[in-house]
Protein backbone atom coordinates (compact mmCIF):
# COMPACT_ATOMS: atom_id res chain seq x y z
CA UNK A 1 0.00 0.00 0.00
CA UNK A 2 2.85 2.36 0.75
CA UNK A 3 4.33 1.72 -2.67
CA UNK A 4 1.04 2.65 -4.31
CA UNK A 5 0.82 5.85 -2.27
CA UNK A 6 4.33 6.81 -3.25
CA UNK A 7 3.59 6.19 -6.93
CA UNK A 8 0.43 8.31 -6.70
CA UNK A 9 2.37 11.07 -4.95
CA UNK A 10 5.08 10.92 -7.63
CA UNK A 11 2.49 11.12 -10.42
CA UNK A 12 0.79 14.12 -8.78
CA UNK A 13 4.11 15.85 -8.37
CA UNK A 14 5.29 15.26 -11.93
CA UNK A 15 1.91 15.35 -13.71
CA UNK A 16 2.69 18.42 -15.84
CA UNK A 17 6.08 17.04 -16.79
CA UNK A 18 4.51 13.71 -17.78
CA UNK A 19 1.84 15.46 -19.85
CA UNK A 20 4.45 17.56 -21.62
CA UNK A 21 6.51 14.46 -22.40
CA UNK A 22 3.48 12.56 -23.69
CA UNK A 23 2.46 15.52 -25.86
CA UNK A 24 5.95 15.69 -27.29
CA UNK A 25 5.99 11.96 -28.02
CA UNK A 26 2.54 12.16 -29.63
CA UNK A 27 3.67 15.08 -31.80
CA UNK A 28 6.78 13.24 -32.91
CA UNK A 29 4.74 10.13 -33.72
CA UNK A 30 2.19 12.17 -35.68
CA UNK A 31 4.91 13.91 -37.70
CA UNK A 32 6.58 10.58 -38.38
CA UNK A 33 3.34 9.03 -39.60
CA UNK A 34 2.63 12.07 -41.77
CA UNK A 35 6.07 11.82 -43.34
CA UNK A 36 5.63 8.11 -44.04
CA UNK A 37 2.20 8.58 -45.58
CA UNK A 38 3.30 11.54 -47.71
CA UNK A 39 6.04 9.56 -49.42
CA UNK A 40 3.61 6.87 -50.53
CA UNK A 41 0.85 9.29 -51.44
CA UNK A 42 2.90 10.91 -54.18
CA UNK A 43 3.03 7.62 -56.07
CA UNK A 44 -0.75 7.10 -56.05
CA UNK A 45 -1.82 8.30 -59.50
CA UNK A 46 -4.32 5.53 -60.14
CA UNK A 47 -6.99 7.59 -61.93
CA UNK A 48 -4.64 9.75 -64.00
CA UNK A 49 -4.83 8.68 -67.67
CA UNK A 50 -1.54 8.80 -69.51
CA UNK A 51 -1.69 11.26 -72.44
CA UNK A 52 -0.91 9.80 -75.85
CA UNK A 53 -1.32 6.19 -74.70
CA UNK A 54 -3.51 4.17 -77.10
CA UNK A 55 -6.76 3.11 -75.46
CA UNK A 56 -9.62 0.77 -76.26
CA UNK A 57 -13.22 2.10 -76.46
CA UNK A 58 -13.81 1.05 -72.82
CA UNK A 59 -10.84 3.17 -71.65
CA UNK A 60 -8.38 0.34 -70.96
CA UNK A 61 -4.88 0.57 -72.48
CA UNK A 62 -4.47 -1.09 -75.87
CA UNK A 63 -1.45 -3.33 -75.31
CA UNK A 64 -1.53 -4.70 -78.86
CA UNK A 65 -1.31 -1.24 -80.48
CA UNK A 66 1.64 -0.62 -82.81
CA UNK A 67 4.71 1.10 -81.39
CA UNK A 68 4.87 4.87 -81.91
CA UNK A 69 7.00 6.01 -84.84
CA UNK A 70 9.06 9.11 -85.54
CA UNK A 71 8.52 11.26 -88.63
CA UNK A 72 10.96 9.11 -90.63
CA UNK A 73 9.13 5.87 -89.73
CA UNK A 74 11.62 4.52 -87.16
CA UNK A 75 10.48 3.36 -83.69
CA UNK A 76 10.28 6.20 -81.18
CA UNK A 77 12.54 5.43 -78.19
CA UNK A 78 12.01 8.73 -76.38
CA UNK A 79 11.15 8.66 -72.71
CA UNK A 80 12.87 8.52 -69.35
CA UNK A 81 15.53 5.85 -69.39
CA UNK A 82 17.13 4.47 -66.25
CA UNK A 83 20.28 2.48 -65.58
CA UNK A 84 20.36 0.20 -62.54
CA UNK A 85 24.16 0.22 -62.50
CA UNK A 86 24.45 -2.70 -64.89
CA UNK A 87 24.87 -2.78 -68.63
CA UNK A 88 21.19 -2.28 -69.54
CA UNK A 89 18.93 0.75 -69.79
CA UNK A 90 15.28 0.60 -68.74
CA UNK A 91 12.59 2.90 -70.12
CA UNK A 92 10.53 3.93 -67.11
CA UNK A 93 8.06 6.05 -69.04
CA UNK A 94 7.75 4.77 -72.61
CA UNK A 95 4.75 7.00 -73.40
CA UNK A 96 6.69 10.26 -73.05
Amino acid sequence: MRALRSVVAWVRCYRSKIRRTLRLLASIAALGMLALMATGASAQWLKLPTPGFPRLPDGKPNLSAPAPRTADGKPDFSGIWDNDGGDRLYNNMPWI
